[in-house]
């Protein structure tokens, strides 16, 4: 945590410290009026209380309350710390607690004149659902994903021609988090659909498909292309706060502009290329990305690409960035956020280590330390099939260096028992 800044968790044991904080506040207790007509026995209804320490001084609080089954969230920063950003760590760690203690929804209320307060708690998802004349109550429904260890789900390309209302029904049966793709075609309400239910949910790369498709290339320099792709990535990363993810994740840039039919085929590579500046633009597109997301306190990642022995060039140049562990590990140390982290594609690097002649285990080893997502699924070895895994899937064994990563099962067109059994050989 920045700025020297610690969460002390409050009992009634330590309560002394929560005391003297209360006494302090002033013009604060106009908008946050909890304890005035509250004792600290207030806090046996807690599931979660704090304060925010800086520098071992008391700068702000937070709690999580249960009325009437209802939890309710409130914070409250001094006057003298506000607009420093405080509340949001509070605001972080609170969530973070109600996704670890399995709270599906938070409500909160909020004076209509506190606009400082109201655009903190959309920015983190919250919506309003009642309205008085000096009041809102807004809620948030929580995602379990956050902060769970080694937390496994379903890529919406597994279920065939299955509907989304159908694998919304198949995941609230079965409790699965499901990674929304590239498998949809445009819808009107597709953004509508995918907010509004209430699976645990993920954006991926190319959802929501674009009215008018296009290949997302972050390293484009056609100008078009390369703002479209960066509009699109801030566009999931929002997606991504409103469901409660942490995480919104795209395929790196390429140094050429294929069409979204050629995806997958051979790609027209032995045309003139400017590596170096394709790299510059994926760089700035990549900042760009993560400033928004630093403003919504997530995190943005870059799945390495495939390559193919089919689109290997005559001079040797690749087309497709981050298909080696090399040039990942290039990225992440070039762009030095820590709101940045890369998605390994397994099936990607199996494909890649043939067609480049590199050892995907020894490339495994390299990356492993920027890791924080995992797509699963196999293949010949000579393209990306999206197969089943099997027990002999050369991954499984690595899966202990893995414990705090998503992993999500990119297996196409399986049917439910499929699903259940290639998770159980992750897990």
């Amino acid at each position: 945590m920045g700025q020297e800044l610690d969460i002390l968790e409050i009992t009634q044991d330590n309560s002394a410290v929560l005391t003297s904080f209360i006494n302090t506040l002033n013009e604060e207790q106009k908008s946050f009026r909890y304890f005035k007509n509250r004792s600290l026995e207030a806090l046996d209804n807690h599931i979660f209380t704090c304060l925010l320490m800086l520098k071992d001084n008391a700068v702000g609080y937070g709690h999580l309350d249960v009325e009437d089954k209802i939890v309710w969230l409130g914070i409250v920063i001094k006057k003298e710390y506000q607009g420093r950003g405080l509340a949001r760590e509070i605001m972080q760690e609170l969530l973070s607690k109600a996704s670890e203690k399995g709270i599906e929804n938070i409500h909160l209320s909020v004076d209509n004149d506190n606009e400082r307060a109201i655009k903190l708690y959309e920015g983190f998802g919250f919506e309003v659902v009642t309205k008085k004349d000096d009041f809102s109550i807004l809620r948030k429904k929580v995602s379990n994903i956050g902060n769970n260890t080694k937390l496994f789900g379903i890529s919406t390309l597994a279920f065939s021609k299955k509907t989304r209302e159908e694998i919304v029904a198949l995941a609230k049966e079965n409790d699965w988090t499901i990674e929304f793709s590239s498998s949809f075609p445009f819808s009107e309400d597709m953004i509508d659909f995918f907010t509004e239910t209430d699976i645990k949910r993920l954006a991926h790369n190319y959802f929501p498909a674009p009215k008018e498709p296009f290949v997302i290339n972050l390293a484009s320099i056609n100008n078009t292309i390369r703002q479209r792709s960066i509009d699109h990535c801030i566009q999931g990363l929002h997606l991504t706060k409103k469901c409660g993810a942490p995480y919104f994740t795209a395929h790196a840039g390429f140094c050429i502009d294929p069409d979204p039919h050629q995806l997958g085929r051979q790609l027209d590579v032995n045309v003139v290329i400017d590596r170096d500046l394709n790299w510059k633009y994926f760089l700035d597109s990549v900042q760009i990305i993560l400033a928004e997301a630093e403003g919504l306190d997530l995190s943005f990642l870059i799945e390495n690409n495939v390559t193919t022995k089919f689109n290997l060039r005559d001079d040797g140049q690749e087309v497709l960035f981050c298909s080696r562990a090399e040039e990942m590990i290039k990225l992440v140390n070039e762009i030095s956020s820590d709101r940045f982290g890369l998605l390994l594609d397994t099936a990607h690097l199996k494909v890649s280590a043939q067609a480049l002649n590199f050892n995907m285990h020894e490339a495994v080893d390299l990356i492993k330390p920027y890791v924080k997502y995992v797509h699963h699924s196999d293949n010949d070895g000579e393209r990306d099939t999206n197969d089943s895994i099997s027990t002999n899937y050369w991954f499984l064994p690595k899966m202990i260096y893995f414990e705090d990563c998503i992993h999500i099962l990119e297996v196409k067109n399986i049917n439910t028992n499929q699903i259940k059994n290639q998770l159980s050989l992750l897990n």
